[in-house]
């Protein structure tokens, strides 16, 4: 049985944003494809530029990503990180030692601050629907030509009808923040969502917000762990800048960021 061919993935291995124009111009260089449908289909790439090329083509786009000035790196596709599942954490406790989680769905957990591999945040808008009941009637107009007709005719006369009990969907569009930790090898993540989280492990400096207290949360670990890599997201917060202006648009885009961010720091400590 012949064994299927290695191939190979091309990773971006700055820790900066993307410059997505220089990445689909070199994409679409290499892989004779129109500059609109590699932008396209690099949508979300979040650093994995492509999977599953063969070793001439992915040095090719290595190299033309490197003249642009992007540095990149090539390996086997079979040394990306898979990702387990995160467990949803909805507690926290820590000392100056360990973080100690506390899982929707499993027992306490103790993580050295020294073993944590990743600080991972995401922020994207999401549309949320409520449906509400209200009144609908007549308009102004319809109630002006009512009472000018009642007057004219001396007949009460109602155009539009009655006001009746109406549902209506209303849509909004507001930030939600995850947060992934990475744990070194064996590789576990637990994640938080900042709406489902009790922040009383943040004593004084918990607030009545969400978003603040999130915030604060993400400021204690990354002191309590400065070795642990930090992706774009937890960077932009930490400086206070607007992490759902990045291009997140979904717990998809946080996930292959952090397979890109854990792969290279494998290859940094097997």
């Amino acid at each position: 049985m012949t064994e299927a061919p290695l191939t190979y993935a091309v990773l971006l291995k700055g820790p900066g944003a993307w410059e997505p124009v220089k990445v689909a111009e070199a994409y679409a260089a290499v892989m004779k494809v129109p500059f609109q449908d590699a932008s396209q289909q690099l949508r979300g790439h979040w650093g994995i530029v492509a999977e599953s090329l063969s070793e001439a083509v992915a040095k090719n786009l290595a190299a033309k990503l490197l003249s642009a000035g992007l540095d990149a790196t090539i390996l086997p596709k079979n040394l990306l990180e898979d990702l387990p599942e995160p467990l949803l954490t909805c507690k926290a406790e820590w000392d100056d030692a360990s973080l100690h989680l506390l899982p929707k769905s499993g027992e306490r957990v103790t993580l050295a601050w020294t073993r944590l591999a990743l600080i991972a945040t995401t922020s994207y808008r999401e549309v949320i629907r409520k449906t509400v009941k209200g009144q609908e009637g007549p308009s102004i107009a319809q109630k002006a030509a009512s009472l000018g007709l009642s007057m004219a005719t001396g007949l009460p006369i109602n155009i539009g009808g009655k006001a009746r009990e109406v549902e209506k969907v209303q849509e909004t569009t507001e930030p939600i923040f995850f947060l992934d930790l990475c744990e070194r090898k064996p590789l576990r993540r637990f994640r938080i969502d900042f709406g489902d989280f009790n922040y009383a492990c943040l004593g004084s400096r918990m607030g009545y917000s969400s978003v603040s207290n999130f915030r604060a949360l993400v400021e204690t670990i990354a002191a309590k762990a400065p070795s642990a890599a930090r992706n774009q997201g937890t960077t932009a917060l930490l400086d206070g800048k607007p992490v759902h202006a990045l291009g997140y648009d979904s717990l998809k885009d946080l996930d292959r960021e952090c397979r890109r961010l854990l792969t290279l720091a494998s290859l940094r400590d097997p």
